[in-house]
């Protein structure tokens, strides 16, 4: 069994698990992870938050925010779950993926608590590019599975 298969036996498993420890609670498939869609919400509110931090050479505001994308809370376990059933045999990649901005996140604080503004737009670009990258393999599907075309 190659990686791919075995990561997919894992998460299915994960999956009936959850779904029998959260009894009705995913039992609606089809409704988006809800604390997910509100940890985006707020990633997206902090990238913009870099985004003034950067325009007025504000270091502090930048490093904050950065801290806030690296240091986000994860949703709920159940939430968790579905959205690595649904990722399948390209779970690694997403969580490749989450690891990149992770990094790129806490590589930007670091930068920005050195106030040099070249670099510091080097490094947001580096987190931009990561969200990018996650977004462009998984946003389509993940709001065709989830929110059935209603984005």
């Amino acid at each position: 069994m190659n990686i791919s298969n075995r990561i997919g036996a894992w998460v299915a498993i994960l999956a009936l698990a959850g779904a029998g420890a959260a009894g009705g609670a995913l039992a609606d498939e089809g409704a988006a992870p809800h604390e997910f869609h509100e940890i985006m919400e707020d990633l997206g509110d902090q990238m913009v938050g870099i985004t003034e931090g950067i325009t007025h050479e504000d270091w502090i505001r930048v490093a904050e925010h950065a801290e806030a994308i690296a240091n986000h809370p994860r949703p709920p376990m159940s939430e968790r779950v579905r959205i690595m059933a649904f990722a399948g045999t390209e779970v690694a990649q997403f969580k490749k993926y989450d690891k990149e901005v992770h990094e790129a996140a806490s590589s930007l604080a670091d930068t920005a608590a050195g106030g040099d503004g070249s670099a510091v737009i080097s490094a947001f670009g580096r987190l931009q590019n990561g969200c990018l990258d996650c977004h462009a393999a998984f946003r389509s599907a993940y709001r065709e599975h989830f929110h059935s075309a209603k984005d």
